[in-house]
């Protein structure tokens, strides 16, 4: 769905414009109750071959976000949630 449809439409949009509407859309989702728990728990990654260990700290994936990413800081518990 994401490939065919969702990406599709996102690419259509200026960079910022895409950024802010995947922005407001994660803040939509989180503020469903009981959202942010069902996220976690489909996004859990549980097997510890991807765990990575850098700079003398343990993630639980390979996946990292860019600085500045969330600078307004309005989808750190969804975007936690995706990465858990």
């Amino acid at each position: 769905m994401y490939e065919t449809l969702i990406r599709p439409l996102l690419y259509l949009l200026p960079a910022e414009a895409a950024h802010r509407f995947a922005f407001c859309c994660l803040r939509l989702l989180s503020a469903i109750p009981g959202m942010l728990a069902l996220m976690r728990r489909v996004f859990h990654e549980s097997d510890n071959a991807s765990r990575v260990q850098a700079l003398g700290l343990d993630f639980p994936n390979p996946i990292g976000l860019a600085a500045g990413f969330d600078k307004d800081a309005i989808g750190y518990e969804a975007l936690g949630a995706l990465g858990g």
